[in-house]
């Protein structure tokens, strides 16, 4: 299996700088429209501070239920950035909410996957980030905010950009 080249951070503010969103209604205007849900929760857009959030509630059973969007992506190279905030106000039976992404080739095979770290569940935002590298032979892109456990959490400004040259110095 090959491996994608991929950093693990989490920071402080959410920034988008470089490229267009790839992500096809980020900011939920249209509430759930182009989000494909999966698992058994209830979920919700609320607007908090003048921004709309994704409110998700799961009370059973335990699994990875979430959001995803399949991107289409205008080439293999070079370097993007995967970042969305998340905030859990209380977990148990699992981890908690994280991002996720999927890559897949021409007939559907799994290549590689990448993931954030779970966030605490302290009703705090957290900027989850993956810098990575698409993988060689990626047909499909599969971005996804999930959730492991029972609770309820919340994501805003998901974002999945192309790095401009001057960010990869920095």
């Amino acid at each position: 299996m090959k491996h994608v080249v991929a950093t693990l951070l989490m920071v402080s503010a959410f920034a988008c700088y470089g490229g267009e969103n790839l992500l096809k209604n980020p900011g939920f205007r249209s509430d759930l429209a182009h989000w494909q849900k999966s698992g058994k929760f209830t979920a919700s857009v609320k607007k908090e501070e003048g921004a709309k959030i994704l409110h998700v509630v799961c009370d059973g059973p335990v699994g990875w239920p979430g959001f995803s969007q399949v991107l289409d992506l205008p080439s293999h190279d070079g370097l993007y950035k995967f970042s969305a905030d998340l905030r859990s106000t209380g977990f148990s039976d699992g981890n908690g909410p994280y991002l996720a992404l999927e890559f897949k080739d021409a007939a559907g095979k799994r290549i590689s996957v990448a993931q954030s770290e779970f966030i605490p569940a302290d009703g705090e935002w957290h900027a989850g980030a993956l810098y990575l590298q698409i993988p060689k032979g990626t047909a499909e892109v599969k971005f996804a905010m999930l959730l492991h456990g029972l609770g309820s959490a919340d994501f805003r400004n998901p974002s999945f950009v192309k790095m401009d040259s001057d960010e990869k110095r920095g």
